[in-house]
This record gives C-alpha cells, structure tokens and sequence, in this order.
C-alpha cells in the first residue's frame, strides 16, 4: 500500500492500491467527482488524509501541512453560470481540533491563495463558487505559476467541458513541502501537478472510458518564473504523480485500462483546447 501522506514518498517505494474495479451504478452527489476512483485512503478519522465530501468537490485535507492532499470534481457544461466571485473564508466544518487556516496566514508569505478546484468552474449559484474559496481547498502557490500555465490549463478545462465534454479532475500538490514564513501551520508545494479524464457528454460515464479516453496530467514548479510557459511544457505521466505522491488513481477501472491511461503523454492538445 502506499506510504501514508504524513511523510515524504520516495519514488522507488510508491505502491498502486490492490482493489477491484468496481462495478457500481453511476452515483449522485459527491461519489460523482471521485467515479474513477478515491486516489487516497481518506477517511473522517484521519487527521493527515481527512475526507471533506461536498456537492462541489471531495477533497483530502492535511491538517499537519495546512492545505489539502488532493481535491477532485466532475466538470460540466452545466457547471457554468452567473454567479459572482466569493471571499477566501475559514472552513468552519473541520473537526474541533484542526486548526483552521485563514486567509491571513498567507499575508507577506510571498505565495497567493491558489484555488485546487477552480472558481472559474463552480459558478452555477452562490454556494458553488463559494465552496471553492474555502481554505482547505487552497494551497500556497506562485503567482507566475497560478496567473499563467496553471490558470491556462484551467481555462483549457473549461473550454472543454463548453465544447460538449465532461471532465473528472483531480489536483494537488507535491513535496518537499515549505513551511510559510508568516505561519507554522500552512506549507507551499514544491509543485502542483493536475489529472483529467476527458470524455464526450452522456451517461454511464465509467462504462465509457477506455484505453483510448483523453487524459491530461501535468506537474508544474511551484515557482515564479513561469508565467509564460505553456502548460503543456509540463505534461508528464499518471504513472509519474503517482510515484511522487504516493496516491492511485483510476482505481475503479478495470486493470488493463488503468495501465494504458496512466502510462500515456497525451499528444496533439491546444493550448486552450
């Protein structure tokens, strides 16, 4: 099994999770965003890989580090709307013992606040976007790196998921880990990397992805410096951010499909398409 999350994963000791592929019916509600598989052992009772479950997105939170494991959701057309921008706020629904980031740990650390699940793809009403500006789904990040190829591949997402597809996404970031010089309790990534599934809109969505779906991961430094490469500069394998995170993806997949998918660099992208 994998090294749990608490500690650093060194590569050559990454391990794949031995599960079936499952056989389930196409859930609703949160079970939707992780229908490939839970890429972690989260659970309610792990302080280190804690699962927060939300209509918007599930996520695993890192209470020592102050940001979250890995936060996945589906992505749709129907994502889309009118709604307005909400404020970076507390996540009031952590256990009473966790502490709960603020906005202010970021102030004068020299990283932004960078949304894993995207605003830009939660604006169907109020309580989508803001369920995006919760601090566990928030980690430190480089403005050059937030403003420039991550927000492009972001975009690239949702020009997609406009042109008649549907996404399942997940996203993190990767050690070693820095602690904040204006606060013990949040530590910025070396690097954020993101993992997507991309298949045509319809319905039973795990039957439909085989060794032939689309999929898009990519790694990028943590850093300045970065605004204007383009993000596919950074594609790299499945196989890859697993072996660094520690984490197992595509795990409801049945075997065979998970190793081709995970062992492909996906070819012939646009930038924003």
């Amino acid at each position: 099994t994998p090294p749990p999350l608490g500690t650093e994963v060194d590569p050559a000791e990454s391990g794949r999770r031995r599960e079936p592929p499952g056989r389930r019916a196409e859930p609703d509600g949160w079970e939707r965003h992780v229908l490939a598989g839970v890429p972690s052992d989260a659970s309610e009772t792990t302080p280190e890989d804690y699962l927060i479950k939300r209509a918007q997105y599930v996520a695993s939170y890192n209470q020592r580090r102050g940001i979250p494991n890995w936060v996945a959701w589906h992505l749709e057309a129907s994502d889309f709307g009118p709604a307005p921008r909400s404020e970076f706020e507390p996540d009031s629904s952590l256990p009473s013992g966790f502490y709960r980031v603020t906005p202010k740990d970021y102030r004068g650390s020299g990283y932004g606040r960078g949304h894993l699940c995207p605003s830009g793809d939660r604006t169907f009403s109020r309580d989508d976007n803001a369920a995006t500006f919760l601090m566990t789904n928030v980690v430190p990040q480089a403005d050059d790196n937030n403003q420039g190829p991550w927000n492009d591949l972001e975009m690239a997402c949702r020009d997609w998921a406009r042109s008649g597809s549907e996404l399942y996404i997940v996203a993190g970031g990767s050690g070693p880990f820095t602690q904040l010089r204006t606060s013990s309790k949040v530590f910025a990534p070396e690097a954020v990397w993101k993992v997507a599934l991309v298949i045509e809109s319809g319905s039973d969505d795990l039957a439909r992805i085989d060794g032939t779906t689309r999929v898009i991961a990519v790694s990028m430094p943590n850093r300045d410096g970065v605004r204007e490469v383009d993000w596919r500069q950074y594609q790299t394998t499945v196989d890859a951010i697993e072996q660094s995170t520690g984490l197992d993806f595509f795990a409801e997949l049945p075997d065979e499909v998970e190793a081709e998918l995970e062992s492909r660099v996906e070819s012939g992208l646009d930038r924003r398409r």
